[in-house]
């Protein structure tokens, strides 16, 4: 569908898994020794620059303790070696669809991972997968990540993982769907970015055309 290319477009395109590009960090953004300082917690500001150089992918299954069972893969001690390597950016899954009413993942264990972030000067990308089944359930979440806060921490950045199809079989609905939910949801946050993950292109195009029959990405 033309117009769900023209929102994508709009929106701020993230390769699946990792982004690519690894942009140095300001000079005022470093200590004397060279290592990045701690993000501040008050007066984040959600613009493109949060999706700028590595990031690195993190879901439930990686470190939510009801889903993803014991030893969990990814803690927050784990932040401290993402900085080590370079990552500037986290993409945590901030909320688990199947829940009964929207909202996030465990805010403890949540807030936990944008802390200790922030500590070591990594900035955190919070997104969820919408159903694209019932619009205003899926902006409930959106809603939820954007108001999340823990000790005065917030997500840097907001993003939707545009990839489920289960819900609404019929493609040009849940095209429709996938516009409406960026539309309010963009609406919603105002002035902040909001970013669109999305398949490989290559994926819909070629290797699986009946996966969503009319998406240009």
């Amino acid at each position: 569908m033309k117009a769900l290319l023209a929102v994508f477009t709009a929106l701020v395109l993230l390769a699946w898994g990792i982004s690519g590009g690894a942009g140095p960090w300001p000079p005022d953004a470093l200590t004397p020794s060279g290592v990045r300082k701690a993000i501040p917690a008050p007066g984040v500001t959600r613009d493109v620059s949060v999706y700028e150089g590595l990031g690195t992918w993190v879901d439930i299954f990686d470190f939510d303790p009801a889903v993803a069972g014991d030893p969990l893969p990814v803690t927050p001690d784990s932040l401290a070696d993402m900085a080590g390597v370079g990552v500037e950016t986290l993409y945590l899954q901030a909320a688990n669809e199947t829940d009964a009413e929207p909202g996030v993942v465990d805010p403890d264990v949540l807030g936990s991972f944008i802390v200790s972030a922030h500590e070591v000067g990594i900035r955190v990308v919070g997104w969820f997968v919408p159903r694209h089944g019932d619009v205003d359930r899926d902006l409930a979440y959106v809603s939820a990540i954007d108001e999340f806060e823990y000790e005065g921490h917030r997500f840097d950045g907001i993003a939707l993982d545009i990839e489920w199809t289960q819900t609404e079989e019929d493609h040009e609905k849940r095209s429709g769907k996938a516009v409406e939910l960026a539309e309010r949801a963009s609406d919603l946050l105002g002035g902040d970015a909001l970013g669109a993950i999305v398949v490989e292109p290559l994926l819909v195009s070629e290797v699986n055309p009946n996966l969503w029959p009319g998406v240009s990405l």
